[in-house]
């Protein structure tokens, strides 16, 4: 998304703010997600959506909404946060070899968790897994990324670059789970998205992704269930 664009939305949407493996589903999805000019992801991850649509549908260029990646942080973590953390273990284990977490968050919103991320060190760069649930049609292009997203499959998304390579998982009722694997430096460079970050004076550029579009697609689909089996 070119940084001019993004910089109005941002100004519309702040505006508009302070002016006020696929999964079954039953009802089946339909081709469109609820539009809303505000942060996207402000469902409670551990309840299912009540509305059914495509990935296609909850995450488009010409969405109103975007994903927001923080939120308040939990006095103490829930009681899901270790499920999700064994899932996504396991997970990384079948693409990488077995490695502990390097580190796990939650965010909240009006006391529910609305984020929880594990993180995994390797010795080229950091993969990052992420589950939300988006109640309103988002953006892609807010979530940093250095390649355009194209569907694989019916049930994820999928972006790559050179420094960046990343996949979302998302259920029909806009549960998502992104798995992220950054180059050492880009986790960084990245960290003020929709801009980038300068790199300081004599830094190296971000190093090549430490995994491949499949291996994140296939991670992204084995840790999903475990964030819809509510």
């Amino acid at each position: 998304m070119p940084r001019r664009r993004s910089a109005m939305l941002l100004a519309v949407l702040l505006a508009t703010s302070a002016c006020s493996s696929s999964l079954v589903s039953d009802p089946p999805p339909s081709g469109t997600a609820p539009e809303a000019a505000t942060v996207a992801d402000t469902g409670c991850l551990d309840e299912a959506g009540t509305v059914r649509a495509t990935p296609a549908a909850w995450y488009h260029d010409d969405a109103l909404g975007f994903v927001g990646l923080n939120g308040d942080v939990p006095a103490a973590p829930s009681d899901r946060l270790g499920p999700l953390v064994q899932a996504a273990t396991s997970a990384m284990a079948e693409q990488f070899g077995p490695m502990p977490e390097a580190g796990t968050r939650e965010f909240t919103k009006a006391g529910c968790v609305t984020h929880r991320y594990v993180n995994f060190g390797l010795d080229n760069g950091t993969i990052v897994v992420t589950a939300w649930r988006v109640e309103h049609a988002s953006q892609p292009g807010w979530i940093p990324n250095e390649g355009a997203f194209v569907a694989q499959g019916d049930d994820v998304l999928v972006s790559t670059g050179p420094h960046l390579v990343l996949a979302l998982a998302v259920a029909p009722d806009g549960t998502t789970v992104r798995v992220a694997a950054y180059g050492v430096g880009e986790l960084n460079a990245v960290s003020g998205w929709p801009t980038t970050m300068p790199q300081p004076l004599g830094a190296p550029p971000p190093g090549p992704a430490p995994a491949t579009a499949e291996q994140v697609i296939a991670v992204a689909r084995a840790v999903l269930p475990q964030v819809v089996d509510r």
